[in-house]
C-alpha cells in the first residue's frame, strides 16, 4: 500500500472540498494557479501546505469561505480588527444611497460574480454589493442590522397607527355629539387626512432611515 504524503494526509480532504465548491463557479482555476505560483515548484510537502493555505486565505477573501473547511490553527490569519465607524449610521452614510432599503436588497438577491457598476441601480446599491462580494461577515452582520431596523420601524409604525386611531376614534365619537353635521364632516375630513401623513410618512422613513 502506497504511503500517502504528508500533503496528502493535512489537505487532500479540504482540498476536494474547496474543488466541489469553487469548480462550477469558476473559482477553482484561479485557486490552483495561486496556489502553483506559491509553491513555485517545490515538493516539499511544508511549503505546498503552507501555499496552500495562503492561497485559500485570497481567494476565500473575495469569494467566501468554504463550507467543511477547517484551517489549522498554525496556518490562520488574523482577523481584521472592526473599524471604529462600522455602526449600521455610518455604514449607510458611507453608501451614500437615497434609497437604502431599495438598494440593499438590490445586492442582497445580486450575485456578486454576475454583475457590473453598470448594472446597479445607483451608486449605494453597488456599495452594498461589493460589501457582499469582499466582506461577507460584514454583509452579513448589516443585513440583520438593517432587517432589524426595518423590523422595529414597522413594529413603531404600527403602534403609532394604533395609538391614532384610537385617539382619533374618541375624537370623533365626542364630535358626534356636540357638533352639527356640517363641522363633523370637517372633523372626519381632518382625521383622513392625519392618517394619510402618518402613512406617507412611514413610507418615506423605510425609504430613506
Amino acid at each position: 500500500m502506497t504511503k500517502k504524503s504528508k500533503f496528502s494526509e493535512e489537505i487532500g480532504e479540504y482540498k476536494s472540498l474547496i474543488f466541489r465548491a469553487w469548480n462550477p463557479i469558476k473559482v477553482w482555476d484561479n485557486f490552483d494557479a495561486l496556489y502553483k505560483e506559491l509553491v513555485d515548484g517545490s515538493r516539499n510537502s511544508d511549503v505546498k501546505i503552507k501555499a496552500f493555505w495562503k492561497a485559500y486565505h485570497a481567494i476565500s477573501a473575495e469569494f467566501g469561505p468554504v463550507d467543511g473547511v477547517e484551517v489549522p490553527e498554525a496556518h490562520q490569519e488574523g482577523t481584521p480588527a472592526i473599524e471604529p465607524d462600522d455602526s449600521l449610521d455610518s455604514l449607510l452614510k458611507k453608501s451614500e444611497s437615497t434609497n437604502i432599503v431599495g438598494d440593499f436588497f438590490w445586492a442582497y438577491q445580486t450575485p456578486p460574480t454576475t454583475a457590473s457598476p453598470e448594472d446597479a441601480p445607483s451608486a449605494g446599491a453597488w456599495f452594498f454589493l461589493d460589501m457582499k462580494k469582499t466582506n461577507k461577515n460584514k454583509f452579513a452582520d448589516l443585513s440583520i442590522r438593517i432587517l432589524d431596523k426595518l423590523a422595529a420601524q414597522e413594529d413603531e409604525q404600527k403602534s403609532r397607527e394604533t395609538d391614532y386611531t384610537k385617539a382619533m376614534g374618541l375624537l370623533e365619537a365626542a364630535a358626534e355629539k356636540h357638533l352639527s353635521s356640517e363641522k363633523l364632516g370637517d372633523v372626519r375630513r381632518t382625521i383622513r387626512r392625519g392618517a394619510e401623513r402618518i402613512r406617507k410618512q412611514s413610507e418615506v422613513s423605510a425609504g430613506t432611515d
